[in-house]
């Protein structure tokens, strides 16, 4: 029994190397990985921007003197 060369168990020739079917799952595939970085990107950036804005809620409230003013704040 003849082992198989290394070129033909290659994951990219063979990725580059298929057709039909095969080649339309890649690359849908491909794009469903694209668009869960760009998702987890932009979630990522939406935490941070939250933090932030929390932390600045957090700051103006511990000085409120009153909940006249703790209102507005939080309105902001």
């Amino acid at each position: 029994m003849a082992e198989p060369s290394p070129h033909q168990i290659d994951p990219l020739s063979l990725a580059f190397q298929s057709r039909g079917v095969v080649l339309g799952v890649l690359l849908i595939l491909v794009v469903a990985s694209f668009a869960v970085w760009v998702i987890w990107f932009l979630k990522a950036l939406q935490l941070a921007r939250m933090r932030s804005a929390q932390r600045d809620f957090e700051e103006a409230a511990a000085s409120a003197t009153s909940a006249r003013e703790l209102e507005v704040i939080a309105d902001q």
